[in-house]
């Protein structure tokens, strides 16, 4: 049976947690700013900007900060500060008890993804792919703050319609479509189906498929370099030949004072031992005469 949290009231609180990376305080204060301006009471989870590696935490803190909010029953949304990595280790430890005696909206995009698979396969609770996600100059585009309300607070059916300045507007067809959103981030589908944790039951087969690309944003077109006319070359090809040569030059230094070391010579110049100018006392061939 699905669970489908309730609508947010004014007055009602919200959580922060960081299940996977650290998150930048200064956003995440942004993105709050904005619920309290809904009529929202925001808290903070007791890690929810702790630094461990590349992780909000250990995976105890993290798991414990994201149960306690399932467990709160005065905390009506779960909203996760950012994505990141380190998910995954968490996905499956979970308390979907928890989940399922008092069903809250989990909002989070990007890792969080296997968080949502994971929820959806044990307690088949409807989360919110999703963020106030502010852009590189730190602004919240106002159809962002209104899309993430519509869904949080209101009932109404939600549209969402294509826009021509996103990459993926050039593939959009004619006509209209309906039907539950599933999916998430790529490579946490991928993740989820190596876990076993993305199986869609046949009752949403005829869904529509929501996925969002992770790879990074193509790097600008490095200008070809000229090639170098020979004379400018030459100057670096000759340090390399004067390098070479150097190494081979101590090379055979060390071979003809290895052959000298071994060369015979003799009484005066050495103890007996047959190894030149030697002069230590403990050698056992001093005063035997040459070898």
């Amino acid at each position: 049976m699905e669970l489908l949290p309730p609508k947010l009231q004014v007055g009602d609180t919200v959580r922060f947690v960081s299940p996977a990376s650290t998150p930048d305080r200064d956003r995440v204060f942004q993105a709050a700013e904005v619920l309290e301006s809904w009529g929202l009471k925001v808290e903070f989870g007791e890690n929810a900007f702790r630094k461990y590696a590349y992780l909000a935490g250990t995976d105890d803190e993290r798991l414990a900060d994201f149960n306690a909010a399932l467990r709160d029953p005065s905390v009506r949304v779960v909203i996760a500060t950012r994505g990141g990595k380190g998910s995954y280790r968490i996905a499956d430890q979970l308390d979907f008890d928890a989940a399922k005696r008092d069903p809250k909206f989990v909002v989070g995009f990007s890792d969080i993804s296997i968080l949502h698979f994971s929820l959806w396969k044990h307690c088949q609770l409807i989360g919110v792919h999703g963020a106030l996600y502010a852009d590189d100059e730190g602004r919240i585009a106002e159809e962002t703050k209104s899309s993430l309300r519509r869904v949080l607070m209101f009932s109404e059916s939600i549209v969402i319609p294509s826009r021509e300045d996103e990459p993926t507007s050039g593939l959009t067809t004619e006509g209209t479509a309906s039907g539950r959103l599933i999916g998430g981030n790529l490579d946490m589908i991928a993740t989820a189906v190596r876990c076993r944790l993305s199986r869609v039951p046949k009752k949403l087969r005829r869904s529509i498929s929501l996925t969002e690309n992770p790879a990074e944003n193509p790097k600008p077109e490095q200008p070809e370099q000229k090639e170098q006319p020979a004379r400018e070359r030459r100057p670096e090809a000759a340090r390399r030949v004067r390098k070479q040569n150097a190494r081979l030059e101590r090379r055979e230094a060390k071979v003809l004072s290895a052959r000298n070391r071994l060369a015979p010579a003799t009484r005066e110049q050495h103890c007996g031992c047959g190894v030149r100018l030697c002069r230590r006392r403990w050698c056992r061939f001093r005063d035997r005469g040459e070898r």
